[in-house]
């Protein structure tokens, strides 16, 4: 009778050896070290705040609060012009802000839970560089190749995918895109991408398997979120032709039926933008909407482009110097070095790229790694054509951009590496993995040390003004964090230098009115927000401002025209409300403020201030019962408030239900013990 093994152990019947096998296979383990390694990095960035554009994508955003957003196709163009790229790029972007509604749908606010799912987001797409790689080397034409080269083991597949899937990991380039919450868009649209891919080459390597329909199915539904996610994934269909005739093998009308479909998928982009989906929309002009800016002509940002590429490889190889902000120059001519040096670099490397493809075509040892190579560097040139080519961006250089298309540079250098180690003699050949961990561990160290630097406003800010001092945006920013830090005085001197740089710059206009508004300069502040609307006269919060410095200076008229303005340009700016309805009861016109607030609570339901206001205007009014409900409604949005109480039993004593307004005035004392009129009627009621 054979006694029982137990799962990790068998018995070799011709030796009678027992052979023990590993709880966890060699994969398992790497898997396990690309994610653990990959929290370790990002372990200090869950509190870094909302930076930049999260402050209009994130928390300005009305369509996070609001889901019929995204079930009303006509509902967007409600989105005010003050929220500028927001409302142009919501619908063709939908799928990234709805992964934001849901996440303020769970957790509000809490920047936490945004750089969980950011994080997330790039542990899953680390792990489908290791899959593509694992995946490449299963397809016909390196199934093929690798055979017939010597150094190639079982082994060496799951190694460059290990080493490739670190550096996309660690690699502190990769910051921008996932500390950066709003950059989401970029990391999501990555997800799709490689995912749409991944499931692509298993569909393509299971011909035989009935599962090839639903792996073409995912493919194909990850390419359509992707386009529906950002614009770049409009190379995904060309990445996947390139690697089909790169890779994979068939017959040539199979394989067009094969990528037919993800063809079609090119025509999901160009039509949101050229049709935004509205009954009452027009046909727009192609050369309107493939620019963002018509500050830069499209030769220019060309040329520019050259250079922002190779500034893109120089940070992958040697990432020093990262920066948020740049400031860099927009070239106007392609006839001098900054232009012409780059651009003959970048076409050597492209050249390289076309000779390797050509040299893998031949039966050598290493053909495999050529064509790994090439398809790498082709890559990393289409990922990166949308937003590096003729299609003006206004800011001509973002790090955040180089996240897609450095799976492709990745490919390039782990493959070299293998490819030079099976050349070099035993003792460097074994020296060279290990070296080469030892700087993607570098790597891992620069990349924590960058997060650290996106730990709060203030030291974001400050590092980015130290980089690009000339540039007038930094300034202004910074002085944003100097103001919410209280150094006003601070804040002051870095809007004073933004506007010196930039005398048009409307936010450094308006953030120097808002300072000069706490300090009562209101002729200064009116200067500023007067400013601030000449150069933009679209902000619905300048005009709402303006209107504020002119009512306490008592120029009453001019403050109403101005508080109507700010509603013209964005109906829903509830500030804007609030001033009008103030200044209609100061007016005695009760029926207009009554309006205004009502208004006010239909936007935010949830804002017990509009209900505490109509309560003490119905109340004046002699309207107890509707001034009794509106303070009740207000008590039960915010119990912790002691003026409701108040106001709720001056409406109870008015209606000589003593015992409720007793009650009133004793909750409005719990909350604020110094309250003096509420001890005052609360006594009053207790001696009666």
């Amino acid at each position: 009778m054979e006694s029982y093994t137990g799962p990790e152990e068998t018995a070799n019947k011709a030796s009678g050896r027992i052979e023990k096998h590993p709880v966890f296979s060699r994969t398992t383990i790497r898997i396990v070290c690309i994610i653990i390694l990959c929290i370790a990095v990002y372990s200090n960035t869950f509190n870094s705040p909302f930076i930049f554009d999260d402050e209009t994508y994130i928390q300005g955003n009305p369509a996070l609060k609001d889901f019929s957003y995204f079930t009303s196709s006509a509902k967007a163009d409600l989105l005010p012009n003050s929220l500028g790229t927001l409302k142009e790029q919501f619908r063709n972007r939908i799928i990234g802000h709805f992964s934001f509604a849901l996440n303020y749908w769970i957790n509000g606010f809490d920047v936490r839970g945004y750089h969980l799912v950011n994080l997330l987001i790039h542990l899953l797409n680390s792990l489908l560089v290791y899959l593509l790689m694992i995946l490449t080397f299963r397809t016909p034409f390196l199934k093929d190749r690798t055979a017939s080269d010597p150094s190639f083991n079982a082994e060496t597949p799951k190694m460059l995918a290990f080493l490739c899937a670190l550096l996309f990991a660690v690699h502190p380039i990769q910051t921008a895109a996932v500390t950066y919450i709003t950059q989401r868009f970029t990391s999501l649209v990555t997800l799709f991408y490689l995912l749409s891919l991944a499931f692509y080459i298993k569909a393509r390597l299971s011909e035989r398997s009935p599962h090839r329909y639903a792996c073409f199915f995912i493919s194909l539904f990850s390419a359509v979120l992707a386009m529906k996610t950002k614009e770049i994934s409009f190379t995904l269909p060309v990445i996947v032709c390139l690697y089909e005739f790169m890779f994979m093998r068939g017959r040539l009308i199979k394989r067009i039926v094969y990528l037919s479909p993800f063809l079609l998928t090119l025509a999901i982009i160009p039509l949101t933008l050229l049709y935004p989906g509205t009954p009452d929309s027009m046909i727009k002009d192609v050369s309107e909407v493939s620019q963002e800016t018509a500050d830069i002509s499209r030769p220019d940002y060309l040329f520019t482009q050259f250079s922002v590429i190779a500034t893109y490889i120089r940070l992958l190889i040697l990432p020093v110097g990262q920066n948020l902000d740049y400031d860099y120059p927009v070239y106007s001519s392609f006839f001098i070095p900054q232009v012409w040096v780059p651009f003959l670099f970048l076409l050597s490397v492209f050249i390289l790229a076309v000779y390797l493809l050509y040299r893998s075509r031949r039966e050598t040892a290493r053909s495999w790694g050529f064509r790994f190579i090439s398809f790498g560097l082709l890559y990393f040139f289409t990922a990166l054509s949308v937003e590096s080519s003729l299609i003006p961006i206004k800011d001509v250089i973002f790090e955040h951009r180089v996240y897609l298309p450095s799976f492709g540079f990745f490919v390039c250098i782990t493959v070299s590496i293998m490819l030079i180690k099976t050349r070099m003699p035993g003792q460097f050949n074994r020296a060279l993995l290990p070296a080469f961990l030892i700087v993607i561990m570098i790597l891992a160290g620069a990349a924590y040390a960058r997060n650290a630097v996106w730990g709060s406003s203030l030291s974001l800010w400050e590092d980015v003004v130290k980089k690009s001092p000339l540039k007038a945006r930094p300034h202004n920013n910074l002085g944003n964090a100097y103001f919410s830090a209280g150094d006003i005085d601070s804040a002051i001197n870095e809007y004073q230098s933004a506007i010196n740089l930039q005398p048009d710059d409307e936010e450094a206009h308006y953030n120097m009115g808002i300072v000069y508004l706490r300090r009562n300069l209101l002729d200064e502040a009116a200067g500023e927000f007067r400013a601030s609307i000449e150069a933009n006269p679209d902000s619905d919060d300048a005009h709402l401002n303006l209107g504020i410095a002119l009512y306490r200076q008592n120029r009453f008229a001019k403050a109403h025209a101005e508080f109507l303005n700010a509603l013209e340009i964005n109906p829903s700016n509830i500030e804007a409300h609030n001033n009008l309805a103030i200044y209609y009861n100061t007016q005695g016109k009760p029926a207009e403020a009554i309006n205004e607030y009502l208004t006010m609570a239909a936007l935010d339901p949830d804002n017990a201030e509009p209900y505490k206001d109509l309560g003490f205007i119905y109340n004046k009014l002699n309207r107890s019962d509707d001034a009794i409900g509106a303070y009740l409604t207000a008590a039960r949005l915010n119990p912790a408030d002691a003026g409701t109480r108040f106001g709720l039993g001056m409406c109870y004593l008015k209606k000589k239900a003593f015992n409720d307004a007793l009650q009133q005035f004793n909750a409005a004392l719990a909350i604020a013990p110094d309250y003096a009129e509420a001890r005052k009627y609360a006594d009053y009621l207790s001696r009666r």
